[in-house]
């Protein structure tokens, strides 16, 4: 068997949801009728590991061979990602999101002015908004905290 993009990128979907499915049990339970606070990960999970077995058995039905041109968008994106979440905790959410929204908007050749500018500033104030302020989720504000 060829291992294609689909049956790569399921195996590791799947061993993802693993990994946070097994972390789950580090969270806290409840010893009454409530649910714990480890139910909804664990669903989330769940259904994370099912799309990356459907994805792997997606593999054997079709080539999803990756272009080499898609491999180094890929790359630079996934390399973003990882500075993305390196720089979070240290700069801060609220700073680093609309810049890495605005870079991997380019990077997938998005070109509209007003997709570059109101993508990442309606993103991130929907996060500050439903999250911060709504839900009083904290988030990492690095060098404004």
């Amino acid at each position: 068997m060829k291992w294609n993009s689909h049956f790569i990128i399921g195996l590791i979907v799947m061993g993802f949801a693993s990994v946070f499915f097994i972390q789950t049990y580090q969270l806290p339970e409840v010893s009454s009728l409530q649910t714990s606070a480890a139910f909804m990960p664990r669903m989330y999970s769940v259904l994370l590991f099912i799309c990356g077995l459907l994805l792997l058995l997606q593999s054997f039905r079709k080539s999803g061979n990756i272009k080499v041109e898609n491999k180094k968008l890929l790359s630079l994106l996934v390399l973003l990602l990882l500075l993305y979440i390196i720089l979070m905790p240290i700069i801060g959410f609220y700073v680093v999101t609309p810049v890495f929204l605005f870079i991997a908007l380019w990077f997938l050749k998005v070109r509209g002015k007003w997709s570059l500018i109101l993508v990442p500033s309606i993103a991130t104030l929907s996060v500050f908004l439903f999250f911060q302020y709504l839900l009083k989720v904290p988030i990492p504000l690095g060098l404004f905290a």
